[in-house]
């Protein structure tokens, strides 16, 4: 049998997809595009000269553009565009007849029309949207009557509402991911917004995947392969199938028709395993694209909020400084605050960037295969203790059941019977890292003091000096 390119190299010229590698690719895709569009629909072509006027507008609208292989003779505009349209020809995208009036007519070859709507559609893909084809498919085929109706044309219509239910949800798969990207790309607030309750609400949540969601798909499914586990397996359906397969095709034999019956169903139990997996794709990306929209919504907020903050300070001293002057003569000093930084016990100069530890190449030693039951107790114990100690909300929980802080009981550092170890302080770090989480059942509140002056007391546990703060267990 004949392999795909062969059969695809007899029917194009070799050089027929080259085009498309150029370094100006795009102009000659443009170039394909605006001539296509302007054929005339009666089925005649474009006159030569008005092919050159076309490709010469694009030239002109793209100065910067040079034309593979030019000659001197071809500088000009016009010379240019004839270079562009005698590639398309030679690479087979343009179709130029010999006639016997010798007018020069340009036409838009049949297999160029082909790829050309397939690479708009790439470009442009329609909205998404949900059917319902693989509700219907599963429908019919979970029918009880479906063993003594179920015919040949069903069999073809049911794959084919499957095929295109299955492109629908790869389409509406993409269009999400598309939308999470532009939504990374944002840089204002109000589009990252827009994206969210305009692009994605109108494109995807209300048209489609709300739809999809009603479908109750899982369920359908289940009963669609019991309905195709009784097909399969009685005679009479299979026999009746054969017979309309043969009423169509009057030369097929019946071994051949038994076969291609037994194909058909083979690509509908295979349709519909795709179903759950592309569902569930669509579902992690949508999800996906709510937590990075959320995540981008904050970012640009909290930086535009603290951004605005800043400039608005730094207009107010300037307008308080030079009232009644251009900035334009204003000092050259304008006697901004100085730069605010972290404190130096906290941030300094050697804490800013940590060199890369040296690591040294050595023999990793395999682990045995004779592994003991002891050492195989030891290990899980040692696991256990790694996650008994680990920092986490659990070990926060635990660490205020030890001291003594039950529902609605306050308590401060100051008040802490505490010993003097790494696991004390490990403790208070994970009370303190978790106390803003949804799954934090206490509430942590530094103290502070102010008499004229805002002061923070600190209380030194195990070595070190601790900001005071106290926890309010929660009920």
């Amino acid at each position: 049998m004949a392999s795909l390119s062969s059969h695809l190299f007899e029917e194009i010229r070799p050089d027929f997809f080259r085009i498309l590698g150029f370094e100006n690719a795009a102009l000659y895709l443009d170039a394909v595009d605006a001539l296509a569009a302007a054929m005339p629909r009666r089925g005649e072509g474009l006159t030569r000269a008005e092919a050159v006027e076309i490709v010469a507008d694009l030239l002109r609208m793209n100065p910067e553009l040079r034309v593979e292989a030019e000659t001197a003779e071809a500088d000009s505009l016009s010379g240019r565009s004839n270079t562009v349209l005698n590639k398309l020809t030679a690479s087979g995208w343009l179709e130029e007849p010999e006639r016997s009036d010798y007018r020069r007519q340009i036409f838009l070859d049949a297999n160029a029309e082909i790829l050309l709507e397939a690479i708009r559609k790439i470009a442009q893909p329609d909205p998404a949207q949900f059917t319902g084809l693989l509700r219907m498919a599963c429908g019919r085929l979970a029918e009880e009557e479906a063993v003594t109706t179920f015919s040949w044309e069903d069999l073809e219509a049911c794959l084919a509402n499957l095929e295109s239910g299955l492109r629908e949800l790869k389409a509406m798969s993409k269009s999400v991911e598309r939308l999470t990207r532009k939504q990374l790309g944002t840089a204002s607030l109000d589009r990252s917004v827009a994206i969210v309750y305009g692009d994605f609400s109108s494109e995807i949540a209300n048209k489609c995947y709300r739809e999809l969601v009603r479908a109750h798909l899982p369920e359908k499914l289940v009963e669609a392969r019991r309905g195709l586990d009784r097909l399969l397996t009685n005679e009479a359906v299979l026999t009746r199938l054969q017979d309309g397969l043969m009423h169509h095709r009057k030369s097929l034999e019946p071994a051949l028709a038994l076969v291609e019956v037994a194909r058909v169903f083979e690509a509908v139990e295979s349709a519909l395993g795709n179903v759950e997996p592309l569902t569930d794709r669509v579902d992690a990306r949508t999800a996906e694209f709510a937590r990075r929209s959320r995540a981008r919504i904050h970012y640009l907020s909290s930086v535009g909020s603290a951004r605005a903050r800043q400039v608005e300070a730094v207009f107010g001293i300037m307008g308080e400084r030079f009232a009644g002057q251009r900035l334009a003569l204003a000092e050259t000093d304008l006697d901004l605050p100085g730069l605010r930084i972290g404190d130096t016990a906290t941030v300094s100069a050697d804490s800013l960037r940590t060199p890369p530890a040296q690591r040294t190449i050595t023999e990793v030693d395999a682990i045995a295969d004779d592994v003991t039951d002891e050492e195989r107790e030891r290990a899980l114990s040692a696991m256990e203790g790694n996650i008994a100690f680990s920092v986490t909300v659990d070990r926060a929980h635990r660490f205020l059941d030890e001291i003594g802080c039950t529902a609605g009981m306050t308590i401060s550092t100051s008040e802490m019977s505490l010993r003097a170890t790494s696991d004390t302080i490990e403790d208070l770090v994970s009370v303190l890292l978790y106390a803003d989480t949804e799954a934090a059942r206490y509430d942590v509140r530094v103290t502070r003091v102010e008499d004229g002056a805002v002061a923070y007391p600190a209380d030194r546990i195990a070595g070190y000096e601790i900001d005071r703060f106290e926890v309010t267990r929660r009920g």
